[in-house]
């Protein structure tokens, strides 16, 4: 179904959720407004999206395989931040909740773990589940993935 326009009434659900996957909107904004539409007034809507890039540790040594395995690479363009990465800021996020229409926003912050077991576990679970690290290993060539 498409998050910018959700096939359901208004006010139809108690608690309206989105792991992930708000934040991977163009336009977050848009999806912002459909998850709040779809609740039902006092509801509740709750998102998980990451943090700061820097912290997503599992990333961060993906992205130094491949400088150590790729030549000239650089990681993903920062401005603007990648999609899952565009409401890092717990201010940003409260700002754009608050303009789709909720109140009584609260923004808070967990870490999680993601146990690796191997470099290529590690490979498989960026390239194959996250779009940042599928976009990354698309241009890669058979040597280079294999290397890195």
């Amino acid at each position: 179904m498409d998050g910018h326009a959700l096939q359901f009434d208004d006010d139809t659900f108690d608690l309206a959720a989105s792991q992930h996957g708000v934040s991977l909107f163009p336009d977050i904004d848009c999806g912002l407004r459909e998850l709040v539409r779809v609740t039902r007034p006092g509801g509740r809507v709750l998102i998980v999206a990451f943090g700061p890039l820097h912290k997503a540790e599992f990333l961060t040594f993906f992205f130094g395989a491949l400088r150590a395995a790729v030549p000239g690479f650089t990681g993903p363009p920062m401005d603007p931040p990648p999609l899952p990465f565009q409401v890092a800021d717990p201010d940003l996020l409260r700002q754009k909740l608050v303009r789709a229409g909720l109140a009584d926003v609260r923004v808070g912050t967990a870490v999680w773990d993601l146990p690796v077991r191997s470099s290529a576990h590690l490979w498989n679970v960026v390239a194959s589940s996250n779009p940042i690290g599928a976009a990354v290993v698309a241009d890669l060539t058979a040597e280079q993935a294999t290397d890195a």
